[in-house]
């Protein structure tokens, strides 16, 4: 699908780009643009800035740049599309499309409908159901919290016939990944907990099995499809956002039953893996809310190791991840439901970070001292591991000495092991590995009238009549690409601009002279310059083959861009 130019420009028009960033990160003023630290990146000194006059933002450790549009793409991690629906929807702006490419639903729309349909059915099933209730009610699951994450049961059958009579077609069913291979309702006799977004559209589902006499597999989860990828997504997330942005903290917890219970005594700041392991793009999630994390696994050998696997994903994007220790042969759901929030709270006030918890787990006193030169060095080595992931030097350094400390070896025999791991061969500021290019070879006029002309459309005709010689320099690929594109405003096109240009003009836009002949001189100047050179280097490099008369030519060319280049 294609929105409608207009429509994206009226879009735009009506959102401040102060409110809307101001929304997600706090900012302050400095001069005429407003400054904050960036939330695409760690940073202690403020490098983001927007400009509210153009729309723009730009940060200078990062390099992401960009429009509103962009920006929400880049921190809700949307596509385009995704961007424009949902500022859309925040800003009460209907949708409109380039004529003959909309339609009266696009395929993401019905597949959403279809989804929240079948949410309905299962709600229903749910109330017909007494082996779900049963359970649920064995599970101290009130119908409360049933209600809230909207809970539901997948019976036998009957879901694709309630579907059809909806009006929904086997496309678009099997699309939203309610159906398997072999064309059968996927869920069948399961617990069904529906996974929505952050903005609470149901996406897809997880089931979990309710006979034991089966050989299916305990939970399944929807596969992907275009509306849901389970590596980009947290259950509960659209609940408890709010709670863990306020609180600065998130508990992450393994499954749906651990989420349920806890959510349902009060820690509502909560939110629970879809069966998988955390990604880089869960940490990217998570960072938008809170720094510090707190795993809530099972308190068995595969709840350890799914916790270090997890630390190791989340703590290189500087968030604090610690572990919470419960009780032997207890999980999330059982402690909170016989113990209660205030005792599941002094827990995480207990917790400590995941290099801490590996020690205190296998560097008991009582443990090491029995325990052979082999074991022990294994044991650190396991922990040097998890060290070796944190971005911070000074947290780096504290768990080398807690380590020498609790082993007796010096500090500088265990930071020699850290660093062979955290090593890495001498690399250049990440400013100077970007590729260069062609606008990094560009002169300072060209640039300059690049960002006159982006602020400025009015221009276009003045360029327009000095095509002739302004074909002659570098910059007239760029500027042909503005000249082909109608706008008011450059921020109500970047997007159609190329990724090179676009960062450009958003990177440099303060950097504008307002005076229009001053710069189009001094790009005249320029092309003159190159000209001449031009006819220098024939003069040198064709003298033994030129005849008299081209030799008299070029020399009186030479005099005539000579002359022209000194009264410019």
């Amino acid at each position: 699908m294609i929105f409608s130019q207009q429509f994206i420009q009226e879009l735009k028009s009506r959102i401040d780009v102060v409110e809307l960033v101001g929304s997600y990160i706090t900012l302050t003023r400095a001069g005429s643009r407003m400054r904050a630290l960036c939330p695409f990146h760690q940073e202690k000194t403020p490098s983001f800035y927007i400009s509210p006059e153009t729309g723009l933002f730009h940060c200078f450790g990062c390099h992401a740049a960009g429009d509103i549009i962009s920006f929400v793409q880049q921190i809700e991690n949307f596509d385009f599309n995704e961007a424009i629906r949902f500022l859309a929807e925040r800003y009460g702006v209907p949708l409109e499309f380039e004529q003959g490419d909309a339609v009266d639903r696009s395929e993401r729309d019905r597949i959403l409908e279809v989804l929240d349909t079948t949410s309905t059915f299962f709600s229903q099933a749910l109330e017909g159901s007494k082996e779900a209730k049963e359970y649920l009610n064995g599970r101290d699951i009130s119908q409360e919290t049933v209600r809230a994450l909207k809970i539901g049961f997948a019976p036998e059958s009957g879901l694709l016939h309630y579907l059809e009579e909806k009006g929904f077609n086997r496309h678009i069913i099997e699309k939203a990944g309610l159906l398997n291979d072999q064309g059968r309702e996927k869920f069948r006799n399961r617990l069904m907990f529906p996974i929505q977004d952050l903005y609470g559209k149901v996406v897809g589902f997880g089931g979990r099995i309710l006979r034991k006499d089966t050989k299916a597999p305990k939970y399944l989860n929807s596969p992907a499809t275009p509306v849901f990828e389970k590596k980009r997504m947290l259950y509960g997330l659209n609940l408890t956002r709010d709670f863990i942005r306020k609180t600065g903290f998130v508990v992450l917890v393994e499954g749906y039953m651990d989420f349920a219970a806890l959510y349902q005594h009060g820690v509502v700041n909560v939110a629970a893996a879809l069966g998988t392991s955390f990604t880089e793009n869960h940490a990217i999630l998570l960072k938008r809310f809170a720094r510090k994390i707190y795993l809530c696994f099972d308190a068995d050998t595969a709840g350890m190791a799914a916790a270090l696997r997890s630390f190791k994903v989340l703590a290189p994007g500087g968030l604090f991840v610690y572990g919470v220790t419960l009780p032997g042969g207890e999980d999330p759901d059982s402690f909170v439901r016989t113990r209660g929030k205030e005792d599941f709270m002094m827990l995480l006030d207990k917790a400590v970070e995941i290099p801490d918890f590996l020690s205190n787990l296998t560097l008991k006193p009582e443990i090491i001292k029995d325990l052979t030169l082999e074991e022990k060095l294994n044991r650190i080595n396991a922990i040097l591991d998890v060290i070796s992931v944190i971005p911070d030097r000074i947290r780096q350094s504290y768990y080398v000495k807690d380590l020498s400390t609790r082993l007796g070896v010096p500090e500088r025999n265990i930071a020699t092991q850290l660093h062979a791991r955290t090593r890495r061969p001498f690399q250049k500021r990440e400013e100077d590995l970007r590729p260069e290019t062609p606008l990094d070879h560009l002169k300072e006029a060209e640039k300059g009238i690049l960002l006159l002309l982006a602020r400025q459309p009015g221009l276009k005709p003045q360029i327009e009549e000095n095509r002739e010689w302004l074909e002659r320099l570098p910059v007239f690929p760029f500027l042909q690409e503005m000249l082909n594109v109608d706008y008011e405003r450059v921020s109500d096109v970047i997007h159609r601009f190329s990724d090179e240009l676009n960062k450009f003009l958003t990177l440099r836009e303060q950097e504008v002279s307002s005076d229009a002949a001053k710069v189009m001189r001094a790009l005249k100047r320029l092309a003159v310059q190159q000209e001449l050179n031009d006819v220098k280097k024939r003069l040198e490099a064709f003298q033994e083959g030129l005849t008299e008369t081209e030799r008299d030519e070029l020399l009186k060319r030479k005099e005539k861009l000579a002359k022209e280049f000194h009264h410019l």
